[in-house]
């Protein structure tokens, strides 16, 4: 399911890079990549641009409808029906819900169901209540309902899922290949095969950062859950619990983020729509790790007079 998403170059509709660093002379380093179920659209799109604190980097709506403009055109053989889901959390739901208004600007029909209220029927497609008793078949699934749950906690969702792919009965946003670059064993890939300024050093094995400051991950997770961040002589001095603690662990070397007067860090977060740069917004947080506990933080660009 994979390897035919990826070849049949289905869209890659959203992510999200989180970097530190980029603010007061602070070098840009990639953290990591969300490139499944990134959160905070709605607030980096149109609750963003409603401060009107000056010129924005924020063009994520309008490309939204662009990248849905696009797939109406190439995916023409489908009824442009989404049907968007997630697992009864309101943060999920509210950012399921901004990705329906933008495809209802391009002429989708649009609807939101909770997962476990979707039929998925295995020789046929997707159907889900539209209201009055009525249940309707939608081509096109935009979950807030990440690729590693289903595929370790819902084997028997991921079986259907699979059939109705391959057999091109359903098209899911973001595609099944979406997870490769979600893994975080990706950061030690890529990092290893280019070496650019902005990719932190990463590894499989703990070993190679004997002597130097860096970060313990889960392969998967999310909301800062199960990291660990080690100083020079291999002492913790910061960490997170959570649900994600049994996946494979990964290294990274650790990268410094923007601490302000208050002594409040933030984190970067650089949304891309169909590959392209879309906006940027920011993560404030009381500790290095980053969590569900941050603010958000809006940006605006300034123009310096050289003179």
């Amino acid at each position: 399911m994979i390897c035919y998403s990826f070849e049949a170059k289905q869209t890659h509709l959203i992510g999200r890079f989180d970097f530190a660093g980029g603010l007061e002379g602070l070098p840009l380093k990639l953290l990591e990549y969300n490139a499944d179920t990134p959160t905070m659209v709605p607030e980096s799109s149109i609750i963003q641009e409603a401060f009107h604190s000056g010129d924005q980097f924020n063009s994520l709506y309008r490309l939204l409808e662009v990248a849905f403009n696009r797939l109406s055109i190439f995916e023409g053989n489908r009824h442009k029906s989404l049907l968007a889901t997630s697992l009864r959390f309101e943060e999920d739901a509210s950012n399921a819900g901004l990705i329906l208004n933008a495809a209802a600007m391009e002429g989708f029909e649009v609807a939101y169901a909770d997962l476990p209220d979707i039929e998925f029927a295995p020789n046929e497609g997707m159907f889900a209540d539209i209201g009055n008793g009525e249940s309707a078949k939608f081509d096109f699934l935009y979950k807030m309902v990440p690729w590693e749950f289903i595929c370790f906690e819902e084997p028997g969702l991921l079986d259907v899922l699979h059939n109705l792919i391959t057999n091109d009965l359903l098209y899911v946003l973001n595609p099944p290949y979406s997870i490769v670059y979600q893994s975080k064993i990706f950061l030690d890939y890529v990092s290893k095969l280019h070496r650019k300024s902005y990719l932190l050093r990463s590894s499989l094995n703990a070993k190679d950062f004997r002597g130097y400051k860096h970060v313990e991950k889960g392969s998967f997770g999310r909301l800062g859950e199960n990291i660990t961040i080690f100083d020079e002589r291999g002492d913790s001095i910061e960490k997170t619990d959570g649900d994600f603690g049994h996946f494979k662990k990964v290294y990274q070397e650790f990268a410094e983020l923007y601490k302000d007067e208050y002594g409040e860090y933030y984190q970067l977060g650089m949304f891309n729509v169909n590959g392209h740069a879309a906006a940027i917004s920011f993560r404030r947080g009381e500790k290095l790790i980053i969590d569900d506990d941050c603010q958000f933080i809006p940006h605006f660009k300034t123009t310096i007079d050289e003179t």
